[in-house]
C-alpha cells in the first residue's frame, strides 16, 4: 500500500511541475491530442491487463500491432491522391 501512495504522491509532483514548466500541457487541445495519439496504445494495453490477469502471457501483441501499422499504411498510402500518376 506504501508503494502506491509514494506513486501517486510522485505522479501530483510531476503534474504540479508541470502546470509551471508547461503551462499549456493541460490546454484541452493538448490533452484532446494526447488521448488521440495514445488511443491504439491504450486499447492494447487494456487487452493485454485482461490477458495477464487471467494467468496468461501472450508476447505476440507486439508483432501484431507493427504489422498493423504497416498494413494501416499501405491503405493510406494506396488511397492517397497524390501518389496517383
Amino acid at each position: 500500500m506504501r508503494r502506491e501512495w509514494s506513486l501517486a504522491a510522485a505522479y501530483a509532483v510531476l503534474l504540479v511541475v508541470m502546470a509551471f514548466v508547461a503551462p499549456g500541457f493541460f490546454a484541452a487541445e493538448n490533452i484532446r491530442d494526447m488521448v488521440l495519439a495514445n488511443t491504439p496504445v491504450l486499447l492494447i494495453a487494456i487487452g493485454m491487463t485482461l490477458v495477464i490477469l487471467t494467468g496468461e502471457i501472450d508476447i505476440s501483441v507486439g508483432s501484431q500491432f507493427a504489422i498493423a501499422a504497416i498494413v494501416v499504411a499501405l491503405f493510406a498510402k494506396s488511397a492517397c491522391p497524390c501518389s496517383r500518376s
